[in-house]
């Protein structure tokens, strides 16, 4: 079997083809047939060196956290909810199950206080760039048909979602009076949230513009690529608006926009990241998504105005990284949706195909308007 991994000995990307077949082993499991991979930000990062670590003992890791794929068999309890050809995907994050942490023995591994957790293709444990995995069916969910085209974008739209929820979930400190939903809990009230800037035209700040729009904020997306490019037009498309920084700094953006109640930061890059305070509004919340390399190396700046401005306008900024199974139930709901009222432009983030083949160039390259480009894992393999 197949499968694209990063070699310990060399510390590069290779094509391997003498992975050992996947079997069922618990009752839950289901035997998964990937159909695609995209190819992340933070897989490029594993390539150069930057992020991510092997098992120790282990001479490669397989790379891929963002798949989509196909149930070739389930297990006796999992074939219960789960049926051959049913489109599936799998969360990255498996939880410490440690007795001192709370967060992970309440399916909420994102939250982990003890860092013992392991992550598909990043940290500690294989990931999806291959023809085949077993996963449990507590990592999987499953996904409808009609999201065959789009399935793969799964994963970067639940980071948007758990960052976004999180930072409407801090507004609830605005509202005097806390509506409940029928289970008891806070309703999600996006009433305080209703200018956003997004920071990034990737992948993971397409999804949050897609996922704003779709809950009608006004929505600002900047980058440095010039207005009028394939970037900008995807923006707009959606009834967004694209600002080059290049030209209009954000802080002028926000002049021109009025008060930003919410900031989206997925660029990775730590200056860029913590400029977005100068355009951050009165009660905003400014959520990291970003995890920096060397991009944009280290930095300092003078923050007092920074910091009498969090105070006196009362901001609030917050680190999000990736996302429980809760999210991604959430993002198939809200991918659906965006998939019928968008369908043209959603299927304008997948800018390009690669066979595994190309693992290389795809890899340790990024073209300039590159979206998000995704490894089609060939069923021959």
């Amino acid at each position: 079997m197949r499968a694209i991994a990063l070699d310990r000995t060399s510390a590069k990307p290779v094509l391997r083809d003498d992975v050992a077949e996947p079997h069922l082993g618990a009752p839950d499991d289901l035997l998964i047939k990937v159909l695609e991979v995209g190819i992340c930000g933070t897989d490029r990062a594993i390539v150069r060196g930057e992020a991510g670590e092997l098992a120790p003992g282990a001479d490669y890791q397989i790379l891929g956290h963002e798949m989509l794929g196909e149930v070739v068999e389930a297990g006796p309890t999992a074939a219960s909810d789960y049926a051959t050809g049913d489109l599936v995907v799998c969360t990255v994050r498996r939880p410490c199950r440690l007795p001192e942490c709370p967060t992970c023995a309440h399916g909420e591994s994102d939250m982990c206080y003890t860092g013992k957790f392991t992550e598909r293709g990043i940290f500690h444990a294989h990931g999806y760039m291959t023809s085949r995995v077993v996963e449990s069916t507590e990592f999987t969910v499953k996904l409808p048909p009609e999201l065959r085209p789009f399935g793969v974008l799964i994963e970067p739209t639940t980071v948007v979602e758990k960052a976004i929820l999180e930072s409407v979930r801090v507004q609830h400190r605005l509202d005097w009076v806390h509506h409940l939903n029928e289970e008891g809990a806070i309703a999600e009230d996006w009433r305080f949230v209703r200018r956003a800037m997004v920071a990034g035209a990737g992948p993971i700040g397409m999804m949050a513009a897609f996922l704003l729009r779709l809950h009608d904020v006004e929505t600002h997306v900047t980058d440095v690529v010039p207005a009028g490019g394939y970037k900008a037009a995807l923006v707009d498309s959606i009834g967004a608006r694209y600002w080059n920084v290049a030209e209009t700094p954000v802080a002028e953006v926000a002049r021109q926009t009025g008060n930003i109640d919410l900031i989206v930061e997925a660029t990775g890059i730590a200056p860029v990241a913590y400029e977005l305070l100068t355009a951050l509004g009165v009660n905003g919340v400014l959520v990291f998504t970003g995890v920096p390399g060397d991009r944009g190396g280290e930095f300092q700046f003078q923050g007092g105005h920074l910091m009498r401005q969090q105070v006196l306008w009362n901001q609030v900024v917050i680190g999000s990284v990736n996302a429980n199974r809760s999210y991604f139930l959430h993002a198939v709901k809200d991918l659906g949706e965006i998939a019928r009222r968008w369908p043209d432009a959603l299927a304008k983030v997948i800018t390009a195909h690669h066979p595994m083949e190309n693992f290389e160039t795809a890899l340790t390259t990024q073209p300039k308007d590159e979206v998000k480009a995704v490894f089609d894992i060939t069923p021959s393999s």
